[in-house]
């Protein structure tokens, strides 16, 4: 990826700081805010770094250092920010992780796949005099790692390295943070050789009254033996209650796309229009981040100048005549930015945390829904008629985890107008577009099968059937980091030459953080974010504090 992408993925071309200035704090963002799933191009080592490598590696990792002739594994780590330092317990390697081969310098290394599993490591160069005896307390100071290398036993070697002499010490730090760090909540999907991360659960029901229905497409997922397997994980700090999970599988033709919309209705899409204009601050703006899907974003970081609380963009299509309805097809996904921001707010509230999210779950979703909407956190989506912008819908989050393609029905005036204009507004950089589409064709009939989970068993070897069959807060509940349970279904029928099955999760649950804040919370501070559009403030300033001071480099990597 060539740096102006970098630069345009969150704003940086209006930034007046140097070049290395601007890719450190680029760097920054890819490994501290939010849970760290990033595309940026290629590595070192020649391989994307994808949501799912990447988050693979973030939660149950196993970590060697090397050190000399040394390695072991390392234990107990421990962050240790005050003194630029990890701190961990070594101890000898577990016989499945010792099959590699390394390379000198900044080559990579491969696995005989054959002999070892080398899943979930992480390995750290050193050129520290350290104690690499057996139950050693070590003290690595981030100045002494040479390189660290992540690596990915689905395609037999690394997907990331990073070196300090290339990348800097800043850049390690977050690095290191990031793979010390817990990881979101996983969906995977069994494409007929193995399990492929899909996306995630539920996403924004961190109670019980923010319950809903969810749809997640499950685009990897195929029929082996004759069973659709998928497999939900923890690995976030919380609590996940999943009180369903079906499947949706629909027979089409091949020639079409099918979506479902937020409330779970089937929609073909068979011919998409690019949108001919895209309007900012009523000025004409770069069509490019909308018109393929290529991870380039539209990502409403905009000074806006109407005096507008939240973003927003401006979208115009061309409408073939007496067309009165259609199908608008967006790829969009929360960005990293609003998780980011988000746990900041939470760490306001310091110790009195805890207590808060015991006193929401009496607060109806309502009323959470109406402080979301204050704050411009889910996508609001308008059509312009005679009498100005009417709301179509409001997308509730998807998360960061990985894009979705969301499909929302929009009903046009009769009228004479050979174009149509549809606006998307959102708080300061809590969404990020990669694509945007108008289909004005008729849905086309579905084969539509819905199908039950013939067996889940979580990793314990229970069978946990009834808790996914129905939504009647019968929950399965996962309440530690590592709980895994894979749950197999009936495959659809076999397709035929001219006939494709697209196929959706239909899932429902509630999740809650465990979180340790230290620190006394501010009330007078924490009254204000009831104010609309406070949240998104807080967010713009945030932000343009870190790109205007360098000096918050730091704090943002070290806090």
């Amino acid at each position: 990826m060539d740096s102006s992408k970098f630069k345009s993925l969150i704003g940086l071309r209006k930034l007046p700081y140097s070049k290395t200035q601007r890719t450190i704090f680029f760097l920054l963002l890819l490994f501290v805010i939010g849970c760290a799933y990033y595309r940026v191009g290629k590595t070192q080592s020649g391989d994307d770094i994808t949501a799912a490598n990447i988050e693979n590696y973030s939660a149950n990792k196993y970590v060697i250092l090397h050190s000399g002739s040394t390695t072991m594994h390392l234990e107990s780590i421990v962050v240790d920010n005050d003194n630029n330092q990890l701190t961990a317990v070594t101890k000898p390697l577990d016989v499945s992780h010792t099959y590699y081969v390394t390379s000198p310098g900044n080559s990579v290394y491969r696995y005989h796949k054959s002999k070892g599993d080398p899943t979930y490591e992480v390995h750290f160069y050193s050129n520290a005099a350290l104690d690499m005896s057996e139950n050693s307390a070590i003290a690595l100071p981030f100045s002494k790692i040479e390189k660290i290398e992540i690596y990915d036993d689905a395609t037999g070697h690394s997907i990331f390295m990073a070196s300090a002499g290339v990348v800097g010490a800043l850049v390690l730090v977050g690095v290191i943070i990031a793979l010390t760090k817990s990881s979101c909540p996983f969906i995977y999907a069994n494409n007929g050789e193995n399990y492929v991360f899909e996306g995630e659960l539920y996403p924004g029901a961190i109670r019980a009254k923010l319950e809903r229905d969810d749809y997640l497409l499950l685009r990897n997922l195929k029929p082996k033996d004759g069973l659709y397997s998928i497999k939900v994980s923890n690995e976030l700090k919380e609590i996940q209650y999943t009180n369903l999970l079906n499947l949706i599988a629909i027979k089409h033709d091949k020639n079409l796309k099918v979506l479902l919309d937020s409330k779970g209705n089937a929609h073909t899409i068979s011919q998409l229009n690019a949108p001919s204009n895209i309007m900012v601050n009523e000025l004409r703006a770069d069509l490019k981040p909308f018109i393929e899907n290529d991870d380039i974003y539209y990502q409403f970081n905009e000074n806006m100048m109407n005096g507008d609380e939240f973003n927003s963009v401006v979208l115009e299509f061309e409408k073939p005549a007496a067309i009165t309805s259609g199908k608008l097809v967006l790829t969009a996904r929360n960005s990293y930015w609003l998780d980011y921001m988000y746990g900041k707010f939470n760490e306001k509230m310091g110790t009195y945390f805890n207590e808060f999210q015991k006193k929401q779950e009496s607060v109806s979703s309502e009323k959470s829904m109406q402080w979301m909407l204050n704050q411009g956190i889910p996508l609001g989506i308008y059509v312009k008629n005679s009498s100005g912008w009417k709301l179509v819908e409001y997308e509730n989050v998807t998360g960061p985890l990985g894009k979705r393609e969301i499909v929302v029905p929009v009903e046009f005036e009769k009228s004479s107008e050979a174009k149509i204009s549809i606006k998307l507004e959102c708080g300061f950089m809590f969404w990020e577009i990669d694509y945007a589409g108008m289909d004005f064709s008729e849905n086309q009939p579905l084969q539509i099968s819905y199908i039950k989970p013939i067996q889940a068993v979580d990793e314990d070897g229970n069978n946990v059937t009834n808790e996914l069959l129905n939504a009647d807060d019968n929950y399965l509940l996962q309440s530690k980091i590592g709980s895994v349970t894979t749950i197999d279904f009936e495959a659809a029928e076999s397709e035929t030459a001219n006939t494709t099955t697209t196929v959706f999760l239909k899932n429902r649950g509630y999740y809650t953080y465990i979180r340790d804040y230290k620190g006394e919370p501010d009330f007078a501070e924490l009254k204000t974010f009831r104010e609309k559009g406070a949240f998104t403030r807080f967010s713009k300033e945030t932000y343009f504090q870190y790109v205007s001071n360098p000096n918050m480099l730091d704090l943002m990597v070290l806090k």
